[in-house]
Protein backbone atom coordinates (compact mmCIF):
# COMPACT_ATOMS: atom_id res chain seq x y z
CA UNK A 1 0.00 0.00 0.00
CA UNK A 2 1.11 3.35 -0.56
CA UNK A 3 0.10 6.72 1.01
CA UNK A 4 -0.02 10.00 0.06
CA UNK A 5 -1.33 13.55 1.12
CA UNK A 6 -1.73 14.56 -2.78
CA UNK A 7 -4.37 13.24 -5.26
CA UNK A 8 -1.87 13.79 -7.92
CA UNK A 9 0.95 11.57 -6.78
CA UNK A 10 -1.35 8.78 -5.88
CA UNK A 11 -2.87 9.24 -9.64
CA UNK A 12 0.70 8.94 -10.57
CA UNK A 13 1.56 6.19 -8.17
CA UNK A 14 -1.55 4.42 -9.75
CA UNK A 15 -0.24 4.93 -13.40
CA UNK A 16 2.86 3.71 -12.92
CA UNK A 17 2.24 0.42 -11.29
CA UNK A 18 -0.94 -0.11 -13.11
CA UNK A 19 -2.04 -3.56 -13.08
CA UNK A 20 0.45 -4.63 -9.96
CA UNK A 21 -0.90 -5.73 -6.53
CA UNK A 22 -0.04 -2.54 -5.12
CA UNK A 23 -2.68 -0.21 -4.10
CA UNK A 24 -2.16 3.61 -3.35
CA UNK A 25 -4.55 5.72 -0.70
CA UNK A 26 -5.15 9.67 -0.05
CA UNK A 27 -4.18 10.50 3.68
CA UNK A 28 -7.31 12.15 4.67
CA UNK A 29 -6.93 14.04 7.81
CA UNK A 30 -4.32 12.07 9.37
CA UNK A 31 -6.74 9.04 9.70
CA UNK A 32 -4.98 6.04 8.46
CA UNK A 33 -7.65 3.47 6.28
CA UNK A 34 -6.29 0.74 8.08
CA UNK A 35 -7.76 -1.38 10.82
CA UNK A 36 -6.00 -2.15 13.66
CA UNK A 37 -3.09 -4.49 13.38
CA UNK A 38 -2.72 -4.72 10.24
CA UNK A 39 0.89 -4.50 8.84
CA UNK A 40 4.43 -6.30 10.17
CA UNK A 41 6.04 -2.94 8.60
CA UNK A 42 5.49 0.66 8.06
CA UNK A 43 8.28 2.25 6.00
CA UNK A 44 8.21 6.24 5.56
CA UNK A 45 11.19 7.86 3.21
CA UNK A 46 10.96 11.92 2.70
CA UNK A 47 7.45 12.52 4.70
CA UNK A 48 8.20 13.79 8.36
CA UNK A 49 10.70 16.60 7.69
CA UNK A 50 8.13 18.24 4.94
CA UNK A 51 5.41 17.83 7.73
CA UNK A 52 4.23 20.53 10.22
CA UNK A 53 5.35 19.12 13.32
CA UNK A 54 1.75 19.24 14.99
CA UNK A 55 0.63 16.47 11.49
CA UNK A 56 3.29 14.56 12.28
CA UNK A 57 2.72 13.93 15.74
CA UNK A 58 -1.26 13.12 14.72
CA UNK A 59 0.33 10.80 12.64
CA UNK A 60 2.55 8.82 14.95
CA UNK A 61 -0.76 7.39 16.94
CA UNK A 62 -2.20 6.08 13.52
CA UNK A 63 1.14 4.54 12.79
CA UNK A 64 1.07 2.71 15.80
CA UNK A 65 -2.13 1.36 15.60
CA UNK A 66 -2.01 0.29 12.63
CA UNK A 67 1.33 -1.80 13.34
CA UNK A 68 0.67 -5.64 14.72
CA UNK A 69 2.35 -5.59 18.56
CA UNK A 70 6.19 -6.44 17.53
CA UNK A 71 5.58 -4.73 14.05
CA UNK A 72 8.21 -2.30 12.70
CA UNK A 73 8.42 1.20 11.79
CA UNK A 74 11.23 2.61 9.45
CA UNK A 75 11.98 6.03 9.00
CA UNK A 76 14.33 8.67 8.35
CA UNK A 77 14.52 12.09 9.63
CA UNK A 78 16.87 15.15 9.07
CA UNK A 79 18.19 16.26 12.16
CA UNK A 80 19.22 19.83 12.95
CA UNK A 81 23.16 19.04 13.44
CA UNK A 82 22.98 17.57 9.59
CA UNK A 83 22.44 21.12 8.42
CA UNK A 84 25.04 22.51 10.18
CA UNK A 85 27.93 20.25 9.02
CA UNK A 86 26.80 20.87 5.36
CA UNK A 87 26.48 24.40 6.29
CA UNK A 88 30.35 24.33 8.02
CA UNK A 89 31.70 22.30 5.41
CA UNK A 90 30.25 24.25 2.46
CA UNK A 91 30.43 28.17 3.68
CA UNK A 92 32.85 28.09 6.70
CA UNK A 93 30.02 28.48 8.82
CA UNK A 94 30.50 28.62 12.65
CA UNK A 95 28.48 27.78 15.30
CA UNK A 96 27.25 31.04 16.23
CA UNK A 97 26.58 32.21 13.37
CA UNK A 98 24.79 28.80 11.80
CA UNK A 99 22.13 30.19 14.72
CA UNK A 100 22.14 33.41 12.97
CA UNK A 101 21.84 31.91 9.44
CA UNK A 102 18.95 29.56 10.25
CA UNK A 103 17.01 32.57 12.14
CA UNK A 104 17.39 34.67 9.62
CA UNK A 105 16.01 32.01 6.63
CA UNK A 106 13.20 30.07 8.52
CA UNK A 107 11.55 33.44 10.01
CA UNK A 108 12.27 36.63 7.22
CA UNK A 109 10.66 36.79 4.55
CA UNK A 110 10.24 33.11 3.31
CA UNK A 111 7.32 32.24 1.07
CA UNK A 112 8.11 28.86 0.41
CA UNK A 113 5.10 26.32 -0.23
CA UNK A 114 4.53 24.93 3.93
CA UNK A 115 4.95 21.47 2.53
CA UNK A 116 8.39 22.04 1.28
CA UNK A 117 9.37 23.93 4.41
CA UNK A 118 11.68 21.46 6.60
CA UNK A 119 11.81 20.71 10.27
CA UNK A 120 14.30 19.29 12.08
CA UNK A 121 13.85 16.77 15.06
CA UNK A 122 17.14 16.00 17.61
CA UNK A 123 17.05 12.54 19.12
CA UNK A 124 15.21 12.91 22.23
CA UNK A 125 12.82 14.57 20.31
CA UNK A 126 12.32 11.29 17.98
CA UNK A 127 12.59 8.86 21.42
CA UNK A 128 10.39 10.66 23.13
CA UNK A 129 7.37 10.48 20.70
CA UNK A 130 7.91 7.33 19.50
CA UNK A 131 7.98 6.44 22.96
CA UNK A 132 4.57 8.19 24.09
CA UNK A 133 2.75 6.07 21.15
CA UNK A 134 3.80 3.18 22.43
CA UNK A 135 6.93 2.37 20.37
CA UNK A 136 10.41 2.08 20.75
CA UNK A 137 13.85 3.11 19.16
CA UNK A 138 15.36 -0.57 18.28
CA UNK A 139 18.07 1.28 15.87
CA UNK A 140 19.63 4.57 13.99
CA UNK A 141 21.62 4.01 11.29
CA UNK A 142 22.99 6.20 8.57
CA UNK A 143 23.63 4.24 5.29
CA UNK A 144 26.62 5.81 4.04
CA UNK A 145 29.08 7.87 5.51
CA UNK A 146 28.33 11.25 4.34
CA UNK A 147 24.76 10.56 3.92
CA UNK A 148 22.49 13.44 6.15
CA UNK A 149 19.80 11.21 6.79
CA UNK A 150 19.39 8.75 9.31
CA UNK A 151 17.20 5.99 9.89
CA UNK A 152 15.15 5.25 12.43
CA UNK A 153 13.88 1.35 13.58
CA UNK A 154 11.27 1.18 16.18
CA UNK A 155 9.21 -1.65 17.31
CA UNK A 156 5.66 -1.54 18.32
CA UNK A 157 5.19 -3.06 22.24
Amino acid sequence: HGIDISDEMVKLGRQRLKGSQFSFHVLKNGDLPFSDGSFDLVYSMHVFQHMPKSSFRRLMPEIARVLKPGGLFLFHIMYPYTLRRKLQAVFGVDQLSFRHFISVISEKGQKRVETYRRRYYTHGQIEQILDHNGMRLVNRVRLAPKKRYLWNLAERA
